[in-house]
């Protein structure tokens, strides 16, 4: 093992943990703790690897040992704290973190804590109240002040809420977490209020972050930038990349139903079939949500996903779904596909091309004679044009529009039809779930 000599097994698990690394994190602390079984300090580095990693049951089992160890300290008893907020058990974290507070009332990682508690639970009151105190401990807390944010917005303050959230921006440097809270807090605002009312903090923002590639996209969005033909790939990455632990309950929370009406699909036109042998590719595969379904239908093939997010796909690696997972850009993975697939899928994939005529071009070329396409799209019912960048950072179309690219590209219209995608802002969100044939 490098460096053991010069460093003990705690920094090196630290500065692996720092790093990002960790599963190496986890690999130095119990190398320590077959020396040092009882330190407290290893205990705490692998449950907080194991946090990270989301095993907040294996992470709580070595805070408890550490605990046990040392009970007043208050680092172990913050780390016992989060996994009580991280599994929602607010009550227990209440009483925790009013315990800690009774020995250490400026104790801001509790303070923070208690208020993301009370932000959860909807009594935003309460949660500013101990922000509020953080703040006033620590102005430049990013944290705090990008729940301040939220909770202004939830209570219908603004102005207030927009000012905090480019105060957490700021006060992070521009971290990639901060700027994608700032991005929604701005496109929601604007749905409520009006975009009149957010552009101008838009424009600051863009001022203040003018390469950041976030920044960029998001108030394009903003301002429906007519000459946007596709997303920016990098913006797609970071924002699945930071929403990939959430995600599947944030869209449970959408009332997201693409993936069921795909497998309607699928089992209308695959469901009578005793044997089959299909070759299939799940583009923008996330989460594995519709690869689940596929399951079903793949019998001796293979079924391949590719999507921008790493953290997205480590998610889908754990349900053991697809033969391969790549990581990478769409049109580039279908680059050297020549007539090898039965079947592509795409679920809310389309949403981040404006410009769909290369993107079908490379999926015909790569599909067998015959091979189909299920996917979805979302509906342009705001304008007459063939489609555009909306607020939210998505692309929408017009029926002549993909009835025009799929004739140009070689497919025949299957099936269609009409479904809503998932619900924004309280609003449907329509589009339609589509089945085409490579002519």
């Amino acid at each position: 093992m490098e460096n053991t000599e010069q460093k003990d097994y705690h920094t090196l698990a630290l500065e692996a943990y720092h790093s990002g690394d960790y599963p190496r994190t986890i690999h130095y602390a119990l190398s320590g703790l077959k020396t040092v079984p009882n330190n407290a300090d290893l205990l705490c580095d692998c449950g907080s690897a194991y946090f990270m990693l989301g095993d907040y049951e294996k992470a709580e089992s070595y805070y408890r040992n550490a605990w046990t160890l040392v009970p007043n300290s208050e680092m172990v008893n913050i780390n016992l704290l989060n996994v009580d907020f991280a599994c929602k058990r607010y009550a227990a974290a209440i009483t925790k973190a009013n315990q800690i507070l009774k020995t250490n009332p400026d104790s801001i990682d509790t303070l923070l804590i208690l208020g993301a508690v009370y932000f959860e639970q909807g009594r935003y009151e309460d949660s500013k109240r101990y922000l509020e105190r953080v703040l006033n401990l620590n102005p430049d807390v990013f944290w705090a002040l990008n729940y301040m944010e939220q909770c202004s917005e939830k209570t219908g303050d603004y102005d207030k809420a927009l000012d905090y959230g480019f105060r957490a921006v700021k006060a992070s440097s521009g971290e990639d977490s901060q700027h994608i809270n700032y991005a929604y807090a701005l496109y929601e605002i604007g749905t409520a209020a009006g975009m009149e009312k957010v552009m101008p903090y838009a424009e600051q923002w863009l001022d203040s972050f003018p390469e950041n590639p976030i920044v960029k996209y998001a108030v394009a969005a903003l301002k429906n930038d007519v000459s946007a033909k596709i997303s920016d790939a990098s913006y797609i990455q970071k924002v699945f990349d930071y929403f990939a632990d959430s995600f599947e309950e944030s869209l449970r929370n959408l009332e997201y139903r693409v993936p069921e009406y795909i497998n309607a699909f699928l089992k209308r036109f695959y469901g009578w079939k005793i044997f089959r042998n299909l070759e299939i590719l799940d583009l923008g595969c996330g989460t594995g949500l519709v690869g689940e379904y596929l399951t079903g239908y793949v019998g001796k093939g293979h079924i391949y996903g590719v999507d921008l997010s790493a953290g997205m796909l480590k998610k889908a690696q754990q349900k053991n779904i697809y033969s391969k997972l790549f990581c990478g850009d769409i049109l580039h993975f279908l680059n050297d596909k020549i007539s090898c697939l039965d079947l592509i899928t795409a679920a809310d994939v389309f949403i981040y091309f404006g410009n769909l005529d290369s993107l079908f071009a490379k999926m015909n070329q790569a599909l067998k004679k015959g091979g189909r396409a299920i996917f979805s799209i979302s509906q342009n019912r705001i304008n007459e044009r063939d489609y555009f960048l909306h607020a939210s950072g998505r692309f929408v179309h017009s029926w002549g529009y993909i009835t025009h690219i799929l004739q140009r590209n070689g497919f025949r219209l299957e099936k269609v039809k009409e479904e809503i995608l998932r619900y924004e802002n309280g609003e449907p969100v329509f589009g339609w779930i589509i089945s085409v044939r490579k002519i």
